[in-house]
């Protein structure tokens, strides 16, 4: 398993500042507790932090309280209060999940939770930004609302490659990963709709428009869509390497995507470029699936 990048994005944010930070009410930093979910759940933990950060988990790094409430949350524990104690992690505010009491339900059904996760939330009635009734959910705490986030994603996931499959369309792990978040964030219908537009278009034939960030969205063409998701793929792609010289690097995506093809670049000269400029350019080392540069 790769380590977390120092950099992350989410949405169209920088949260490289809060991985190394201790996570709100934990002993340990959000790198070691997306370490510990993600390793846990068979997901990316670098792909993980940046679709939760992005969702939202980062008003709990900015929060003095921690965490965030929706005000239909907040009005819900007004009218029941004894049904919400114990309950106080609001999964549409801090995760996006804003169907996560009607999801839940599926996602056990379908195996990617176990058949006793639906002790861990209570639901609450939510109208989204579409105005659109459903029902999200509180949580017990942050670990349990990202176990089931994580699941949210690998079904995402399934249902990305289903379509995909369905219409012929090969994509790469940056591409699958790209509209298994889209999916998360705008529903199966957009993602299903960017996916055949993009493939009109070219757009699928290499990874740029996930990985050029000045690349160009059209204006017919999902951009909101896309702006949100772009930079969380990129993000969960930097590899961070150490180096015997001290410190770290993080390379911006153009090393392999995933750990099983580090292999291609073990005793090759490459450079490296730091975020303060620097360069190091040396032989690169596959050691247990980390990048050593001397």
């Amino acid at each position: 398993m790769k380590k977390l990048s120092r950099k992350q994005e989410g949405g169209q944010g920088n949260y490289s500042e809060y991985l190394n930070t201790k996570f709100p009410r934990n002993i340990n930093t959000y790198d070691q507790v997306f370490k510990n979910i993600g390793n846990s759940m068979g997901i990316d933990p670098s792909f993980l932090y940046a679709n939760a950060m992005g969702e939202g988990l980062v008003l709990g790094a900015k929060s003095p309280n921690g965490w965030e409430n929706t005000d239909q949350y907040t009005n819900a524990v007004k009218i029941n209060p004894d049904i919400y104690k114990g309950y106080g992690f609001d999964a549409a505010r801090m995760l996006g999940m804003d169907n996560i009491g009607k999801t839940l339900p599926l996602l056990i059904q379908k195996g990617y939770l176990p058949s006793d996760f639906s002790s861990n939330m209570v639901p609450y009635d939510f109208v989204t930004q579409k105005n659109e009734k459903t029902q999200s959910g509180a949580f017990k705490n942050p670990y349990t609302a990202l176990q089931a986030q994580a699941a949210y994603l690998k079904m995402n996931r399934d249902d990305v490659r289903a379509y995909a499959k369905s219409k012929n369309i090969h994509l790469t792990p940056e591409q699958e990963d790209f509209f298994t978040s889209a999916t998360y964030n705008g529903g199966s219908a957009n993602m299903n709709g960017m996916m055949d537009s993009y493939n009109k278009r070219g757009y699928l034939k290499d990874n740029k428009f996930i990985m050029d960030p000045n690349f160009k969205i059209p204006s017919d063409a999902y951009p909101q869509i896309y702006n949100n998701i772009a930079p969380r793929i990129r993000s969960s792609r930097e590899i961070t390497a150490k180096l015997k010289k001290g410190g770290t690097i993080t390379n911006t995506g153009y090393l392999p995507d995933s750990p099983d093809r580090f292999n291609e670049y073990h005793n090759k000269i490459v450079s490296i470029e730091l975020h303060n400029g620097e360069i190091y350019t040396g032989l690169l080392s596959v050691n247990n699936n980390e990048l050593e540069l001397t």
